[in-house]
């Protein structure tokens, strides 16, 4: 079974290998068009902008195909503040200002910083945001961590204007009034969840990473099938602990197990190791003794044909 998982894995990868100029693009596109759509259902304030979100989308995401993923990110995010300045303009420059310290203070670290962050915001409404930690253990370092725990506050943020956008319906002006940006503060300081799942994201990821770097058999696999179990013990320990009442165990076990399987669908399609084949080599020069673990990538060969010569 796992070599025939293995067999199209490796059809899959000379596929992409032999595509790569237009599949990359191709899929970036797709992506990044994704993200957008589900943002604006998501947040829709600006009749609009609802109102050509199709062609704006596709544009956006035709032009950041051909840049690095950060600006797709930046597009987002410009997206993002568009819809929430229709709420409160005075506000929307508050949310502004929290998300610029948090860059000028940690965004330096990592530039996937802000690629996490949208992630996050996208993925919550699927209740899957527990593949966020689990990813960014296997791919990143610990580094990662306070942008995973913006990605809680961003989306407490956006929580806040949706609750601000029922209560101020019937408020003249509301977009240019103070009251917005007193609601956006009471708001975050009121939300105990947002402790929850930035503590149990960051603990998540940092036992993920550290699992992930021992040198033992399939330790990515260990690390993300650990991390999984810290994050759903987490977020009901510590919804508990907080007295937090909309954290319910079957809504954080459903979420936490489909985001194990997306992190090890990403592992599987990213690294591959002949763990049966592995060797520790020793060898020294004037100074120094060297101890080497070489694990080879795991290699699917191609069959030969045979050819049955009829007579």
């Amino acid at each position: 079974m796992m070599m025939a998982l293995y067999g199209v894995k490796a059809r899959i990868k000379n596929f992409f290998e032999k595509n790569d100029r237009w599949i990359r693009p191709l899929m970036h596109v797709i992506l990044a068009s994704t993200i957008y759509f589900m943002l604006i259902t998501e947040y829709p304030y600006r009749t609009e902008v609802a109102k050509y979100a199709v062609p704006m989308i596709l544009l956006l995401a035709v032009v950041g195909a051909f840049f690095p993923i950060g600006v797709s990110a930046f597009f987002a995010t410009v997206l993002i503040f568009m819809e929430i300045s229709k709420v409160s303009y005075i506000a929307a420059a508050g949310a502004g200002l929290i998300v610029l310290i948090y860059l000028l203070l940690l965004g330096r670290f990592s530039s996937y910083q802000s690629v996490v962050i949208i992630a996050m915001i996208a993925l919550w409404k699927w209740n899957v945001i527990g593949a966020v930690p689990l990813i960014a253990g296997l791919m990143f370092a610990p580094t990662m961590i306070p942008a995973c725990a913006m990605g809680v506050v961003f989306h407490y943020i956006l929580e806040s204007f949706e609750d601000y956008y029922q209560y101020s319906q019937g408020i003249v002006d509301q977009e240019n009034t103070l009251q917005g940006l007193q609601h956006l503060f009471q708001y975050i300081m009121g939300k105990k969840e947002i402790y929850v799942y930035a503590i149990a994201i960051s603990l998540t990821l940092l036992v993920t990473y550290v699992i992930r770097k021992m040198k033992f058999s399939y330790s990515s696999y260990v690390g993300i099938s650990v991390g999984a179990v810290i994050y759903a013990l987490s977020v009901i320990e510590l919804g508990n602990l907080f007295k937090v009442e909309n954290i319910h165990l079957g809504t954080v076990t459903s979420g936490t197990l489909i985001g194990l399987c997306i992190a090890i669908v990403v592992q599987f399609f990213r690294f591959s190791l002949d763990y049966h084949r592995a060797r520790r080599l020793q060898f020294e020069d004037d100074d120094y003794y060297y101890y080497v673990d070489a694990i080879p990538k795991l290699k699917i060969s191609k069959g030969e044909k045979q050819v049955t010569h009829l007579k």
